[in-house]
């Protein structure tokens, strides 16, 4: 019988992320030195031995060396004016799809009041197809913004009233977080670092969600918004190949275990279902 806590575990690891890393290089034959910096940074986090040097930015893994702040102006990125422009379409599609909402994978680990969910369009690289095809003017616009396929989750964020997530630290810092608010009561607000933001009407929030970050519904009223993911400018392209590919692997190993009880090979050797 599979240990879910411990198989999950297993797939954070540093072993495990080295070793995917080395199959990676390996299979393409690419030089080692590209991906320096993100085999460093599975040894540097806020519970590994080697911890980041802002202790209020202390993701599960570090990259050293980038453009790094709690906040981002909405002019970093030349497609945030048709985003904004385009609220009102998507706050409409949300309309539609606002039954299909599920909870927030995180939910029960990072709220302690209120209920957190979700209604996704890809998630790790995957298109969520039912969800595409209901917001046809929303996937449209994902698909044009460089990297938010790929670089992490595009999602409706629908926090109800009396929600509170509580602080958390992101699981690196090689991305970006855009919100774009739909839903926006007053008494509804998010800290990041030490500065405090509300979303306005479809208005842009760019944050670093690998620093400490909170969120909180005081009204009375649902608050949704647009949540979609953008590299760092500073990752190469390899360094996202190989954020991309971990992700992959997991997914991969978590399908294979659930269908057929066994890890895959090579990474057998160090992966097991259960402590025992």
């Amino acid at each position: 019988m599979m240990d879910t806590a411990y198989f999950e575990k297993q797939l954070t690891g540093t072993a495990f992320k080295e070793m995917v890393l080395d199959e990676l290089i390996r299979e393409h034959r690419f030089d080692p030195q590209d991906f320096a910096r993100i085999r460093a940074s599975y040894h540097t986090g806020r519970e590994l031995p080697r911890k980041p040097p802002n202790p209020v930015q202390q993701p599960t893994n570090y990259i050293e060396g980038l453009p790094s702040s709690p906040w981002y102006p909405s002019g970093i990125f030349d497609w945030v004016p048709l985003l904004e422009e385009k609220a009102d379409a998507i706050r409409k599609e949300y309309e539609k799809v606002r039954t299909l909402g599920e909870a927030h994978p995180e939910k029960d680990k990072l709220t302690d009041a209120g209920n957190w969910n979700k209604v996704s369009f890809y998630q790790s690289g995957i298109k969520q197809e039912e969800n595409c095809l209901a917001c046809p003017v929303t996937t449209a616009l994902i698909e044009t913004i460089p990297g938010a396929t790929i670089a992490g989750s595009v999602f409706f964020s629908i926090a109800s009233p009396g929600t509170h997530i509580v602080p958390h630290f992101g699981p690196h810092n090689a991305r970006i977080r855009c919100h774009l608010g739909l839903k926006t009561p007053k008494n509804c607000g998010m800290r990041v670092g030490s500065e405090t933001r509300s979303w306005q009407y479809g208005k842009c929030l760019f944050f670093d969600d690998s620093y400490e970050h909170e969120v909180w519904n005081h009204s009375d009223e649902d608050r949704v918004i647009l949540i979609l993911d953008v590299w760092n400018p500073g990752v190469t392209g390899f360094e996202q190949l190989a954020i991309r590919n971990l992700d992959f692997q997991r997914m991969n190993i978590v399908a294979h275990a659930s269908q057929h009880g066994s890890i895959p090979a090579p990474y057998d050797a160090i992966i097991q279902l259960n402590g025992d």
